[in-house]
């Protein structure tokens, strides 16, 4: 029996060990330092137990979508003690939305609707986080209230569309100029502005500021943070990209 789990485990290490290999490159590029931090090791290992009991990638896709549903379910009905787990469910969305893509990759079942999915799924994500540290915002007793009337729920909607919006101008542009088989990020056509939002977006900083504002009581300034950087970042980007 032991020596079955040791072999078990030998397997799971081996097909970690082989998903670290075949990692694409542009998929390297196309995430921030503290996805590279927290998320990439143990998506590897988590691919490898989905794999092993023969979890298809849209199914992890799916289950990605309904963490973060429900973590925005808790921000709006529960009360502020559970903005934690509702942080942690975020968390556990980015490494799912690392694992899709890992099995897709290493069982050859990758998708143009896989690829829709995924997508769909991540815009999901950032409407209903940023709408959710809004509303965290306007229901906590935060710390540094140095606007108590604002309306934070707003703002979390202004960042919602801000990031939408820019990510729409960004792809829709390179679905227009360029051939879906050309579509991989490379470093050198990445807009700056894009590089800034990879580092501080959903699967970035925004997942340590969310765990941090749930422990500390922070969330009105990660959502002044973010309002600040997302519409400044879309009036730049826009004039850029539309000028062209």
């Amino acid at each position: 029996m032991r020596y079955r789990k040791l072999m078990r485990y030998r397997d799971l290490y081996q097909i970690a060990k082989s998903i670290d290999k075949d990692y694409p490159v542009s998929e390297e590029i196309a995430n921030s330092f503290f996805w590279r931090l927290l998320v990439k090791k143990p998506s590897y290992f988590l691919s490898a137990i989905f794999i092993s009991f023969g979890v298809k990638p849209n199914t992890v896709t799916y289950l990605s979508l309904y963490l973060s549903i429900i973590a925005f379910l808790v921000f709006v009905f529960l009360p502020s003690e559970y903005y934690l787990l509702a942080a942690i469910l975020l968390n556990l969305w980015n490494i799912l939305d690392a694992v899709d893509g890992n099995i897709a990759r290493y069982t050859g079942k990758t998708s143009l609707f896989g690829h829709f999915l995924d997508t769909v799924a991540c815009y999901f994500t950032i409407a209903l986080s940023f709408l959710a540290i809004g509303l965290a915002a306007d229901q906590s007793n935060n710390r540094f209230d140095i606007f108590p009337d604002l309306n934070y729920l707003l703002l979390g909607a202004l960042v919602s569309i801000s990031n939408i919006l820019m990510r729409l101008i960004y792809q829709n542009k390179k679905n227009c100029f360029s051939k879906l088989s050309h579509l991989e990020v490379k470093n050198d056509d990445v807009p700056f502005v894009r590089k800034v939002d990879i580092e501080l977006g959903i699967s970035g900083f925004f997942m340590v500021a969310v765990i941090l504002s749930s422990i500390f009581s922070t969330f009105n300034i990660m959502v002044l943070f973010y309002s600040l950087y997302y519409i400044t970042a879309l009036m730049i980007f826009s004039f850029k990209e539309l000028r062209e």
